[in-house]
């Protein structure tokens, strides 16, 4: 049996922009039940999966209007589970900064890993 082991790498986007909070600052992202909940059942998975999702930031701290910019490999619903994921990430209203947050963006990558256990 495979196990699964996922890293979220929430530490900050891989560009830059005026409008993107770079250093997020999370309140609450998901549990390892959630992302076992929505991980593809694949009869063979892949070793490692890469997916990088960028989202709007509301005023509550919420995000929306996520999409995919990258899923590595692609076509096998990492993204999708990504997309599924992004109701339960929160940040504060402002950012470490002061700046309040809504209206801007964030990139989350998430790495999917699959190791025999």
């Amino acid at each position: 049996m495979v196990s699964l082991l996922i890293a979220l790498l929430l530490a900050g986007p891989m560009v830059a922009e005026r409008s993107m909070v770079t250093q997020p600052s999370w309140l609450q992202t998901p549990t390892a039940e959630d992302i076992g909940r929505v991980t593809p059942l694949l009869p063979e998975p892949p070793a490692e999966v890469h997916v990088l999702m960028v989202c709007r930031i509301t005023a509550a701290g919420g995000l929306e209007a996520c999409t995919i910019k990258r899923e590595d490999p692609p076509g096998l619903g990492y993204g999708a589970a990504a997309l599924a994921l992004a109701p339960i990430f929160k940040m504060p209203a402002v950012d470490p900064d002061g700046r309040p947050v809504a209206g801007r963006m964030v990139q989350i990558p998430i790495i999917w890993k699959n190791a025999p256990e």
